[in-house]
């Protein structure tokens, strides 16, 4: 299995010399931003959590360490309180998401292996799945965590558990391949059975859009399906491509992507309106791409416009200058803060995706309508 993090799209380049020297020594399960996108957070199988800079991909914070076994799943809470995590050691644990003390942990519910951890929006409930067939609740208070009395029991291995965007609902994925919708108030089922056999295997992931409207899931028979959350009846899919069963699904914060990360090594960007391909499969992984997930704010509103390439600058306004201040080609203003260096493969936003290709000679003047491929 892969032990790198691979940052994609974000938008200052990462350069060897900036290589983080405090890195994962085994597997790497997990990884999600903090809220306001300038860290990221790496569950890794030796036993440790790794927080790094978004821009530079250095370490922010000394390895978070209580686990005793591999790690799983790791999340901030919406307000970058708190980070939670669970792992191979039945235990979950809660941690400053500021300075990476533990305040709670490793606390023991669960029989078995904890495969997700979630967060609700308001940062006072915690819910995780487990291998014991169970999701269970948690009570988050003031820098504490405290199990409840809520408890569901499903039939198999509850690999995924996402709160829905308002807090009200939880949506589960299990080893059963059954997609299940309950209410967080009460942990009672809303939906059951929630997109009946749109699966074939069994269910590693499943998350709400931001505006709650849909869920993503995605399967061990390959594929992604995306359903109405309040029905439960397929509006999207199967989505097919990856050749690997798929590990991680995530919308892009405005909602109209989802990424997937599978077993083949690929992460693929779908898009939501009509379920195409919104570019080729991203590889760069040598093994398993076990969680995968968009930035939820861009990098550097507060960063000025620096080099791009050798020799060439950006403005403020978008136009494309050469050493000597003469302006060779314009950025629309929607696209000036996503333009990519050429260590950024891909920029993902709401019109498509925007690649440049650093490689292909310029064209300028009377050329400049070959620039474009569609």
């Amino acid at each position: 299995m892969c032990t790198n993090v691979k940052i994609w799209n974000t938008l200052h380049p990462i350069s060897p010399d900036n290589a983080p020297r405090k890195t994962p020594t085994k597997p790497v399960y997990s990884v999600t931003f903090s809220p306001d996108g300038s860290r990221i957070a790496a569950a890794s199988a030796d036993h440790a959590i790794y927080i790094f800079s978004a821009h530079d991909a250095t370490p922010a914070l000394d390895p978070l360490v209580a686990h005793t076994q591999e790690i799983r799943s790791v999340t901030f809470s919406a307000d970058g309180r708190y980070i939670a995590s669970g792992g191979a050691d039945w235990a979950v644990c809660l941690w400053d998401g500021t300075s990476g003390k533990l305040l709670s942990g490793p606390l023991r519910a669960h029989t078995a292996w904890v495969w997700s951890v979630s967060i609700s929006p308001d940062g006072t409930r915690l819910v995780s799945g487990s291998e014991d067939s169970t999701m269970r609740m948690w009570d988050v208070g003031d820098s504490t965590l405290t199990p409840s009395d809520l408890v569901a029991t499903h039939d198999n291995t509850v690999y995924s558990a996402s709160f829905s965007p308002d807090g009200k609902r939880i949506v589960t994925g299990c080893a059963d391949g059954k997609i299940r919708m309950w209410s967080s108030q009460t942990l009672t089922l809303v939906l059951d059975p929630f997109g009946s056999q749109s699966h074939t295997d069994e269910i590693n992931s499943v998350v709400f859009s931001p505006d709650g409207r849909l869920v993503a899931s995605g399967s061990s028979d390959g594929t992604i399906c995306v359903f109405d959350s309040h029905t439960g009846h397929l509006v999207l899919g199967t989505l097919q491509g990856h050749t690997f069963l798929v590990r991680s699904v995530v919308f892009s914060p405005d909602g109209t992507h989802i990424l997937s990360g599978s077993f083949d090594r690929t992460v693929r960007v779908w898009r939501v309106k009509d379920g195409a391909p919104a570019c080729g499969p991203l590889v760069g992984h040598q093994d398993w791409v076990l969680r995968s997930g968009p930035t939820p704010a861009p990098l550097d509103e507060k960063r000025p416009r620096g080099e791009i390439l050798s020799g060439l600058k950006m403005s403020d306004d978008g136009w494309v200058e050469n050493g000597n201040s003469q302006r060779l080609f314009w950025v629309p203003t929607d696209m000036v803060k996503l333009f990519p260096t050429p260590e950024t493969e891909h920029v993902i936003g709401s019109g498509g995706i925007l690649r440049v290709d650093y490689s292909a000679p310029l064209f300028l003047g009377d050329e400049w309508h070959r620039c474009y491929e569609d």
